[in-house]
């Protein structure tokens, strides 16, 4: 019985003895590392020496070690890390840590020895190679990380070619090109990162401010596709990256040519042809459109395509100075075929719109305009959202004939069924910049502060834009006598009317010669000129912004057009280049910095 007893006291007692004595192992430890984060390492060293020899732990190991180092005891630190190995001696780690000792205490030549040594004597595994990699990163050695995964490489004979790590390796580096190879060279064997590789690059491309890299990158992948045609990723990653770089020719090359190959439906030449049509590239997003045309009736994107081609014709001639007058009875003649051909339909509601906006606002047949869309919104189950979009397209028009008070109507009807969804939004603005036409400038703005928090950013910015045109041009009397000669010169120009409007901006100049509006009527006079195939005249306008109005908002805009209106409509790329560049110079932070970094490097030739 007392035998018994004992034993249950034994057993009782024992985990409470353990227990007291970890206890001040872990104080220690907290106590250690609290010293270790303060880099108070004289007071670390200590106790880190006693729990690493009560228990060489790899924690305390590293602590221990790391603060021989930072102290400078090398001698001891190289005692410590032979000690592991002899007690591991199928870790490189240690192994390493022992070329570091060498490294850190200034005797270079024996680290590398060590490290060279390492890595010659990696076996044939690839845990051991990630490991021995991974102990080199540690140490910042990634030149070493990089020697380790290339000797893996060789060891393994290709069965597993560490591409994503060399790849990341590089990136870390800024070792671009090596870097695209790697990744390149796992994606031949290997698709499923391919999302991870394209952020990758994209990030790297990020800081690519000459080019460099985007160039050697659109190298690299035409080589390869030339050399390996039957590795579809890399037509793939081309098709991506000239999307990035908004080269949608190369981007509808590549499509034409996966979609051939692998007999797709056309789905990515139809994204290719709407995304160059958004970016008003109308000639490359025409042929798209023609290519899914030419498949046939019983193409997907057929119907979709009859449509968009003719949208795009429209864009691309509406933005045309002087419009072709032959080549817009041509499109009017296409538009009135293929509605004939494909009938008045739910269907075919985005060709009746874009038909009665080219007869309302290019053909300045207005009353056949509001007779097609009040056709359109009469057809059986159009659907709201269709006849909102139609509503909006008639408020336009009504008011380019100056029915105020309808178009108004109408915006706020399509305002009322969708409060809370963008085409309300859009119906919400439309109706402020109305108000704004007709001068009720206090209604307009508070519609329009509404509107800044729109979930759609491009209405936010309209609205912001708007706003403050209002607000910072409202007179000390709380009046608006410059505004109103400014918003009624561009009702006049909404509605063609642009001698009128010319003749508005002259008087708003007389009688206000000192205003703050100023630099917004010479970029308003110069686009009306830009439209009047008056280049020079426009230049002027635009010129006389940068040079008198240097810190004002629109100065950096003035620019960028300056230089459009020298590369597209004066066929002087020398001159434009000068005024990107000057822009690129004096707003570097501008937004319109990108796009005419992007031009530069166009017109120098960089683009291949």
């Amino acid at each position: 019985m007392i035998r018994y007893l004992s034993f249950l006291i034994l057993l009782f007692i024992l985990p409470l003895v353990a227990e007291v004595k970890a206890q001040p192992r872990t104080n220690n430890m907290q106590l250690g590392t609290e010293y270790f984060r303060n880099r108070e390492y004289e007071k670390a060293l200590p106790i880190f020496e006693e729990l690493y020899q009560q228990n060489p732990t790899q924690v305390s190991y590293h602590y221990y070690f790391s603060c021989l180092l930072e102290l400078g005891d090398y001698r001891k630190a190289e005692r410590v890390a032979r000690q592991q190995i002899r007690n591991n001696p199928g870790n490189t780690r240690y192994q390493i840590d022992l070329g570091f000792v060498y490294m850190s205490s200034g005797d270079i030549k024996k680290g590398n020895r060590q490290y060279e040594d390492v890595i010659k004597n990696l076996e044939a595994r690839h845990t051991t190679v990630s490991e021995a990699a991974n102990a080199f990163m540690v140490r910042r050695e990634n030149e070493y990380a990089i020697k380790t995964y290339l000797r893996g490489r060789e060891l393994l004979g290709g069965s597993y070619n560490f591409h994503m790590e060399l790849g990341n390796l590089y990136e870390r580096l800024g070792d671009f090109e090596n870097m695209v190879s790697e990744y390149l060279g796992h994606l031949r064997n290997d698709n499923t990162n391919l999302a991870q590789i394209q952020t990758r690059i994209q990030n790297a491309l990020i800081t690519d401010t000459e080019g460099t890299r985007s160039q050697l990158l659109r190298t690299t992948l035409l080589r390869n596709i030339r050399q390996q045609p039957d590795v579809l990723v890399y037509s793939e990653m081309m098709l991506w990256f000239s999307i990035q770089q908004e080269d949608f020719e190369s981007a509808y090359a590549q499509a034409i040519a996966l979609d051939r190959r692998l007999g797709e439906n056309g789905n990515r030449v139809y994204s290719i042809a709407q995304l160059s049509l958004a970016n008003k590239a109308y000639d490359v997003a025409i042929r798209a459109y023609q290519y899914l045309i030419d498949k046939g009736q019983e193409g997907h994107y057929y119907l979709n395509s009859r449509i968009e081609i003719l949208s795009a014709g429209y864009q691309q001639l509406n933005s045309t100075y002087p419009v072709d007058q032959e080549r817009l009875k041509k499109l009017e003649g296409r538009y009135r075929e293929t509605l004939e051909e494909l009938g008045k339909n739910r269907f075919t509601i985005a060709l009746m719109r874009d038909y009665a906006n080219l007869l309302a606002f290019m053909l300045h047949d207005t009353e056949k305009a509001v007779q097609l869309l009040n056709e359109a919104l009469a057809i059986p189950g159009i659907g709201q959202r269709h006849q909102a979009d139609c509503k909006l397209d008639l408020a336009d028009i009504l008011l380019y004939q100056g029915d105020v008070w309808d178009a108004t109507l109408l915006y706020s009807q399509v305002e009322k069924d969708f409060p809370n969804e963008p085409i309300g939004h859009e119906a919400k603005f439309r109706n402020a910049r109305l108000s704004y036409y007709i001068g009720e400038f206090d209604w307009a703005r508070a519609q329009l502060n509404v509107l800044k928090a729109a979930t759609s950013k491009l209405i936010a910015n309209d609205a912001m834009a708007l706003a403050l045109l209002i607000k910072d041009n409202m007179e000390p009397d709380s009046t608006y006598r410059a505004l109103t000669y400014f918003s009624r010169a561009q009702l006049h120009s909404y509605r063609n009317r642009d001698d009128l409007a010319l003749q508005a901006l002259d008087t708003l100049m007389e009688k206000f010669p000192h205003h703050p509006i100023h630099d917004n009527v010479l970029f308003f006079k110069a686009e009306i000129n830009i439209r009047k195939v008056d280049f020079e005249v426009a230049g002027n306008y635009l010129q006389q912004i940068v040079d008198l109005y240097p810190f004002g908002l629109l100065a950096d805009k003035a620019l960028y057009r300056l230089a459009e209106v020298h590369e597209i409509y004066m066929n002087n790329p020398e001159k434009a280049m000068d005024y990107y560049k000057e822009l690129l110079l004096k707003y570097p932070a501008s937004l319109q910095a990108a796009p005419a970094r992007q031009r530069f490097r166009a017109l120098r030739g960089d683009v291949i």
